[in-house]
């Protein structure tokens, strides 16, 4: 009896342009610490555009958190599906190590 061959490509999902912005944001406590502990990361703001579940072509993207302190994460490069990575750049700036190091 013969192998069955299932295309990965058969099916494609394509997003030509999603933006999610400022008004997303998380809250974060942990209060299993003698301290409590507890930020705001907000606002989020990401972006991905023509990305394609199909074919090897990676899809621009940006991603950027500020907590309510400042401190700033920011993440963009490409993205791809098939297989699944991203390539880019990733930085931190203005983070106190120290606050989060408990966590």
């Amino acid at each position: 009896m013969g192998k069955v061959r299932v295309n990965p490509y058969a099916f494609s999902i394509t997003i030509e342009n999603l933006e999610v912005g400022e008004r997303a944001g998380v809250d974060f406590s942990d209060n299993s610490r003698p301290r409590p502990f507890s930020t705001v990361v907000g606002s989020l703001d990401f972006t991905l555009t023509r990305f394609c579940t199909s074919g090897k072509r990676g899809a621009p993207y940006s991603f950027e958190a500020v907590t309510e302190a400042g401190e700033k994460f920011a993440w963009n490069g490409t993205l791809t599906a098939a297989p699944f990575r991203s390539a880019g750049e990733f930085g931190i700036m203005n983070f106190d190590l120290p606050k989060y190091a408990p966590h």
